[in-house]
Parts: structure tokens; C-alpha cells; sequence
């Protein structure tokens, strides 16, 4: 009966469930080769806008390193939603959307709509990053518990 509850060493433990077991490693490293080559690509578009000195320019380009962000984001919806579920994929894209949204409004120097659309993009990324954590579900007890005495 002992020699059956131990592992034989030709079976693996099962993967956790954040580890990705359908996509080939080829493909992930490509679609992380593509996001970063772009992202930086769009970065260094930027940086040549401003050596310009052209405000429309760099108004246009200023977002696009968020806007590449979102578009990856948005093609692994899937993946996200699946693994962190679907509120957390929204409220990410809204805090991604509304960054780039602040980006282009300090470009044309808008400071207190930019300040406003990053509270909003940041308040996103609060909520996004909180749903679904058991830290914060435990944290939201306290109330319960304190007003239970």
C-alpha cells in the first residue's frame, strides 16, 4: 500500500494552473519578440518626435507604446479572462486607455484633463489588480468583523 501512494518517477505533478500548457514556447517568445520590438520601436518614435520638435508628432506618437500594450492585452482577452476573470481585463483596458488618453492631453498641454484621465487610468489599475485577491476579500472582512462585536 506504501509503494502505490509514492509518485512513480515517470509521472509529473500536474502543472499549476498559471503555467500555460497549450501554446508552444516558440510562440510565446515570438509574440513577446513582437510586443517588445514594437513597443520600443514606438518608444524610439517618440524620442525622434521630440528631437523635431514637432507637437503633433509627438502628440500622435506619445501613445502608441500604451496603445501596442492594449492591442496585446486585448488579443489575449481570452487568456486573461479564463485565468483572472472578465473584470479584471476591463478595468485594465480602461486604466491602458485612459493612459494613453492622458498621455496625448499633456502633450497639448491639458494638464488638469491629463491629471484626471491618470487618476481615472490609475483607478483602474488599482481595481484590476485587487479584483479576485484573497488578501483583499480577507481585508474586506474587517468591517464585518468590527461592527459583528
Amino acid at each position: 500500500a506504501r509503494a502505490a501512494s509514492v509518485m512513480s518517477p515517470s509521472k509529473s505533478p500536474a502543472a499549476p494552473p498559471f503555467v500555460r500548457q497549450t501554446e508552444p514556447a516558440a510562440q510565446v517568445d515570438a509574440a513577446v519578440v513582437f510586443l517588445l520590438t514594437t513597443f520600443f520601436g514606438a518608444t524610439g518614435c517618440y524620442f525622434v518626435t521630440m528631437a523635431a520638435g514637432s507637437l503633433v508628432l509627438q502628440g500622435l506618437a506619445k501613445p502608441v507604446p500604451v496603445l501596442v500594450l492594449l492591442a496585446w492585452a486585448w488579443l489575449r482577452r481570452g487568456e486573461v479572462c479564463q485565468c483572472h476573470g472578465v473584470w479584471v481585463f476591463y478595468a485594465l483596458v480602461v486604466a491602458l486607455v485612459f493612459g494613453a488618453i492622458g498621455d496625448v492631453l499633456l502633450e497639448f498641454d491639458l494638464f488638469v484633463l491629463g491629471l484626471l484621465s491618470f487618476l481615472v487610468g490609475h483607478t483602474g489599475y488599482s481595481v484590476g489588480f485587487t479584483l479576485g485577491s484573497r488578501v483583499v476579500m480577507a481585508l474586506q472582512l474587517i468591517p464585518v468583523l468590527v461592527l459583528a462585536e
